[in-house]
């Protein structure tokens, strides 16, 4: 049985980068890791990070008001 040298280099593993939502700083009250237990923590973990563009309270927070029409 060999032995690793521990001073040979590992190869590096690929890590992504991780992409908060920009709520993270300031949530909105809806935001899932504002409130958190245990039924948001998938949801938290994996829309407030690198996939909060998916996230239907950042699409909804980030759409343009809409203008409302006022009939007189």
């Amino acid at each position: 049985m060999q032995m690793a040298d521990p001073k040979a280099q590992q190869p590096k593993k690929k890590t992504r980068k991780r992409v908060l939502c920009p709520f993270v700083g300031s949530p909105h009250k809806d935001c899932y890791f504002l409130d958190m237990n245990s039924n948001k923590i998938s949801m938290a973990v994996y829309y407030c990070q690198n996939h909060f563009k998916q996230c239907e309270i950042f699409k909804r927070m980030t759409q343009p008001k809409k203008k409302s029409n006022e009939s007189n």
